[in-house]
């Protein structure tokens, strides 16, 4: 209803200048507005510009061509990176226009990741052939490491002990597990990631990772060694500064995530 009443009141005030919009324009960032006998101008300002590109050459050559400009703008372009976006910013005081690089973690990043996280509560236990994929497929490891793990064989037997404590004889069973191909497999191994899935992105960083093995159960698990991922992940925005830097000069590069208007 409230509604309404100002549409109402809107009419009415234009019907009483004898204001209307007139037609006579293919220019969608100019109307024509008669105002009793006369035709005025307005101009209306371009959509803000929300652009998606997918490599960082793409931001670097937007970010050069916006700079080269002659404008108060080209003068106020700035860059924010952070471990999911690369974004830049047109106008650092209007901040409305932006262009923005998305950035997804690459599966054998995410992989470590997610092994290094569920590691606060237990460890993530797999059988051999588990084991052996989780290497060569999920993790992309070279034949070589890979083939370590492939070829060891598990045997358990059984044993008997006894033991005579004040004068009273006990038996028990005596679990033996052994692993053969075992000498000389390795307690750590490093494994070369990329972090990104970006084109131009997938350089790889080293992961050193450490192998657990329960004899008894048959099983290994792969644990990263403590902030090894995060490492990886920093050398990765460290990259990405770094080419930033290098090909924009005294445009400024921050870390973080900027507060940008409506994205």
């Amino acid at each position: 209803m409230l509604a309404e009443a100002i549409k109402h009141i809107e009419e009415t005030a234009r019907e009483a200048l004898g204001c209307e919009i007139v037609d006579v324009s293919d220019n969608p960032r100019m109307t024509w507005v008669r105002i009793g006998c006369g035709l005025t101008k307005i101009e209306t300002p371009p959509p803000p510009r929300r652009h998606e590109v997918h490599t960082l050459n793409d931001i670097i050559r937007y970010a050069q061509a916006a700079a080269g400009g002659d404008s108060e703008e080209s003068a106020r372009t700035v860059v924010w990176h952070d471990n999911q976006d690369v974004w830049l910013v047109l106008d650092d005081e209007e901040r409305h226009d932006f262009v923005r690089m998305h950035l997804t973690l690459s599966t054998p990043y995410a992989k470590l990741e997610r092994l290094n996280a569920a590691y606060a509560t237990e460890v993530t236990w797999m059988d051999q052939a588990t084991f052996v994929q989780l290497l060569r497929c999920d993790l992309g490891a070279p034949p070589a490491t890979v083939s370590q793990f492939r070829r060891l064989k598990w045997s358990t037997t059984h044993g008997t002990q006894g033991e005579v404590a004040h004068g009273a004889d006990r038996m028990g069973k005596e679990l033996q597990a052994q692993v053969s191909g075992a000498d000389g497999l390795p307690e750590d191994i490093t494994l070369a990631v990329p972090v990104y899935n970006q084109q131009g992105e997938r350089s790889t960083y080293q992961v050193p990772c450490h192998v657990l093995t329960d004899t008894v159960q048959n099983q290994l698990a792969l644990l990263p060694h403590v902030g090894a991922t995060t490492a990886a992940l920093q050398a990765a925005q460290a990259s990405i500064r770094e080419r930033l830097t290098a090909a924009l000069g005294d445009t400024p590069v921050y870390y973080g995530n900027p507060q940008l208007q409506g994205r």
